[in-house]
């Protein structure tokens, strides 16, 4: 019995258990996870440390253990598993692609880059980036344009959201996007989630433009020109 658990008696002798180690080979044995039962019958899972002890001509005559429940550890553990397995799960669920962010400051504070830390599987359809976790931006594309690295760099030090559109030329898309600060400050970590609008953009455009040329051709006319509401 130690401190109210009860250990297999076969399990003591064996050289798997942990305290054999350190009684028959001199081990150090540092926070081994053992299941032991306690005297109602409840299995704990414990923490194990423990060390030989020597007489004054270096036999073993002894051990000191410590045992540490670490049940809420483990289920603190399993808790934080399932979340992170439904974040997982929405998190490459979503047709919108979403990323995080480093962003990168040089020596005078000023953004010059940012590293891809984590991206979902719409990422690459909406970007046509592949691999991009664990490199940089302008690893990636080449002539990326500066106001993104000023946009995430705003947002890692102030610490505030924005939600903007701009498009990234180098990629030739327009992008609808929302950005907001990740973790601690010093971190600099900006999630990004974003969708293609360069459709809409097009047609946005296509119409100015269509506009532009019925104003122009209508100031230039000697002929009077007007719209009616048909309502």
């Amino acid at each position: 019995v130690y401190e109210g658990f009860h250990l297999d008696g076969t399990a003591m002798q064996s050289e798997e258990w942990p305290a054999a180690k350190v009684l028959m080979n001199g081990e150090v044995v540092i926070d081994e996870i053992l299941e032991i039962v306690d005297l109602s019958g409840r299995k704990i899972p414990c923490s194990f440390n423990a060390g030989p002890i020597h007489d004054e001509d270096g036999n073993i005559t002894g051990a000191v253990a410590l045992f540490r429940d670490v049940t809420a550890e483990r289920t603190a553990g399993m808790q934080l598993r399932k979340s992170e397995e439904k974040y997982r799960s929405l998190f490459n669920s979503i047709d919108a692609g979403f990323c995080i962010l480093e962003v990168l400051f040089n020596e005078n504070e000023m953004p010059y880059d940012y590293r891809f830390l984590e991206a979902n599987y719409a990422f690459e359809k909406q970007t046509g980036l592949v691999d991009a976790v664990g490199k940089t931006m302008k690893e990636m594309v080449d002539g990326n344009e500066q106001y993104w690295f000023d946009i995430y760099g705003r947002i890692a030090k102030s610490g505030k959201s924005e939600r903007f559109e701009n498009e990234a030329k180098a990629l030739g898309i327009y992008y609808e996007v929302y950005a907001f600060p990740v973790g601690e400050p010093e971190e600099n970590r900006v999630g990004v989630l974003f969708n293609d609008i360069t459709k809409r953009k097009k047609t946005e455009e296509k119409l100015i433009e269509s506009e532009s040329r019925f104003r122009t051709m209508a100031d230039a006319s000697p002929v009077l020109i007007w719209t009616i509401d048909a309502g």
